[in-house]
């Protein structure tokens, strides 16, 4: 790929390396830095009792984001530094057959996953109320709603349920493959149409409730015309926290690698343009993201995820 960009270097500060975590058995792949971003971001806001409208996502997802477009292939991958993302399409049994779903892609997708990481965190629990039908479900995140969207909601839905996830990393000791799933099939009743509710798997439930990353939600609503937008703001919401006050170069190479989906001159005026999207949604962002010839330049700034107010002790919550 290097022969499609302006420049040859590649940026030796960038961390967009993800946590490679799917659950609890990955802990030893997890990355310092991330880990600490995740850290600084919950810092500001809990999930339990929260006023704020927070989605939730295992940070993994949040650095190597699914697919943007809808595809007919069976296999996606992402590839980030030394770590992999690998999605295997799956199928599910209905009325006695297998059907074959297709990878779960674009901004429905991404807010499903938000939605279904939301919910784990408030309750504490696997098993998932999707409400009583695509509309209601639409109409309780603040998705567009509408026939098409229906249908698109339920494709999206099945496509999650049976997508395989594999995570490799090479490390010193040599490379590792981890396996997971973000519903419990066996669970999922399709048998009326709608699932009312799904079960998350232990491993994605773990990975949400232990180690989500908080993402604004009306944030997300406001970009939901462009899933490249989504991603850029989602994975900007765990780097730029974290950032030094000085300016760190990221190459295009290294962007296209991360989040590319077609030729390179199309993904720079596409990244370009849904950088500016984002911007609209989070001024913070704006301040500390710079386009220029050979790549961006970020620095530190202050999470999207507002700080929450600090509750004032009753005097009978005092201790004497």
């Amino acid at each position: 790929m290097m022969s499609e960009f302006d420049s040859g270097h590649r940026s030796h500060a960038l961390d967009v390396e993800p946590v490679a975590l799917i659950g609890r058995r990955l802990g030893s792949l997890v990355q310092s830095h991330v880990q600490q971003v995740v850290e600084a971001t919950l810092a500001q806001s809990k999930p339990a009792g929260s006023p704020l409208d927070l989605g939730y996502i295992d940070p993994v997802l949040a650095q190597l984001a699914l697919p943007r477009k809808a595809t007919d292939a069976r296999v996606f991958e992402r590839r980030s530094g030394e770590a992999i993302l690998r999605l295997e399409a799956g199928q599910l049994l209905r009325n006695g057959r297998f059907e074959a779903q297709p990878l779960p892609s674009g901004s429905l997708a991404r807010f499903v996953l938000l939605a279904l990481g939301r919910e784990a965190a408030l309750t504490k629990n696997p098993e998932i109320n999707l409400g009583r039908s695509a509309a209601a479900f639409l109409r309780r995140w603040g998705c567009d709603g509408g026939g098409d969207g229906h249908a698109e909601l339920m494709r999206q839905v099945k496509a999650i349920a049976a997508v395989g996830i594999l995570v490799g990393r090479r490390t010193k000791s040599g490379d590792r493959t981890l396996v997971g799933r973000i519903v419990d099939a066996t669970t999922l009743d399709l048998e009326r149409g709608w699932p009312r509710s799904v079960h998350l798997t232990a491993e994605f439930f773990d990975a949400v409730t232990t180690r989500g990353a908080p993402i604004l939600l009306p944030a997300v609503r406001g970009l939901r015309r462009s899933a490249l937008a989504m991603d850029i703001f989602t994975w900007a919401s765990l780097r730029l926290p974290l950032a030094t006050p000085q300016w760190t170069f990221i190459a295009w190479e290294s962007l296209f690698e991360q989040f590319a989906e077609g030729p390179a001159p199309k993904f720079r005026r596409d990244f370009s343009a849904a950088a500016q999207l984002v911007t609209r949604v989070w001024p913070g962002f704006g301040r500390a993201f710079s386009l220029i010839p050979t790549g961006v330049l970020l620095r530190h700034t202050n999470s999207p995820v507002p700080r929450l107010p600090r509750r004032r002790a009753r005097h009978s919550e005092v201790t004497p």
